[in-house]
This record gives C-alpha cells, structure tokens and sequence, in this order.
C-alpha cells in the first residue's frame, strides 16, 4: 500500500429487533472521507490523518492502529480518547471533550480485518456503555485504500 491512502468512514447506530433479535439500521448514519499516511512497522499498520468536528475550533489528529486481533482508534485534539476493539472483549476508555470527560466501555462483538494488496477493510459491531449504562450498539466500516474513494451510496 502507498503511504498517501483515503480513508472512508461509515458508522451506524444499530437497534435490535426484540421479535427476532435481528439488528435494523436507525437513521443515525455517518459518513466520511479523509486522507492520511498509511505506515506499517513491528507487524502493525497505522494510519494517521486529521479531523475537525462540528462546533470545534481545533484539529483533531486521528491514529488507527490495526493488528491481527485488535483495531486501537485514538485522537488527539479538540477530543482525545484511545478506544480499543478486540472481539468478545470489554475494554474500558476515556472520551475527553472541551464539555467534559466520559469514561466509556465497549464490547466488540464483531471484529473482520480484511487485507489486499492496495486496501484494508474493516468491519466493527460494538456496543457501548457510559456510567454501567448500555447507550447504543453501533457499527463501523472502515476502508483504507490508496485510491480515491467516494462515500457509500445510499
């Protein structure tokens, strides 16, 4: 893969179904594109690239680290956590925002790494808890590709 790569960001809130237990998308849909460098050294991949969020004066930088098991997502800037996601495993972080810190968990109960030559693709389910709360279960899809990209269609 080429050190300049895209890449493209999809979450969803999820709900479950109670009838079937069948998980449904919500209308809490978000997409995005970024560019980045894209590195590999110690068996890890990493990609890095800047952020600006909503109401927030300053870049956030953005570093995914990926190895065989485990995606560790962490920003700095006008947010700072460090969120880990290893599958059938609870992991506990920080969310720190200009408003205020929360301490989160997350479950990761779907976690497929998928390489190729020129793109990496990444398929996240989690849920998550604030305060011993279980707040949502979400899903991620994360394309890192070295060519150009264009948001998902609806």
């Amino acid at each position: 893969m080429k050190d300049k790569v895209y890449i493209k960001l999809k979450g969803l809130a999820l709900e479950e179904q109670a009838a079937d237990g069948s998980i449904k998308e919500e209308a809490d849909n978000i997409e995005v594109i970024n560019v980045g460098r894209y590195t590999k050294r110690g068996g890890k991949e990493y990609i890095k690239f800047e952020e600006v969020y909503d109401g927030a004066d300053q870049k956030s930088v953005s570093l995914i680290k990926i190895s065989d098991d485990c995606v560790e997502v962490s920003r700095k800037g006008a947010i700072t956590t460090c969120m880990e996601f290893v599958k059938n495993k609870k992991t506990v972080s920080c969310y720190n925002t200009p408003y205020g810190s929360i301490n989160i968990s997350i479950f990761t109960s779907v976690l497929m790494i998928e390489r190729q030559e020129d793109a990496i693709h990444i398929l996240l389910e989690y849920t998550m808890e604030v305060n011993d709360q279980q707040m949502n279960t979400n899903r991620v899809e994360m394309e890192i590709t070295d060519e150009r990209v264009e948001l998902y269609e609806a």
